[in-house]
């Protein structure tokens, strides 16, 4: 819900990069976009991404930065 929750380029993108597994320099060359440029929206869309999460929950994290618990912040998150 979270990646629905970003408008239509981002959502695609990170879907096919993040979800579908498919290489930055694979999307970039089907979607003829410079690879640098797509990095840079990548990595635009990802903080798209984790502002939505942030704004719905609160994150504890291990040492390696990888999420062990998370809590809502309240019940009328939209996205979750």
């Amino acid at each position: 819900p979270f990646i629905k929750a970003l408008d239509q380029e981002s959502a695609q993108l990170l879907t096919e990069v993040e979800l579908n597994d498919i290489s930055q320099k694979t999307y970039a060359e089907q979607h003829n976009i410079p690879y640098s440029t797509l990095k840079s929206r990548v990595q635009k869309s990802r903080a798209e991404l984790k502002k939505l999460f942030v704004q719905c929950c609160t994150f504890e994290l291990d040492n390696q930065g990888n999420i062990i618990e998370f809590t809502e912040k309240s019940n009328n998150c939209k996205n979750c």
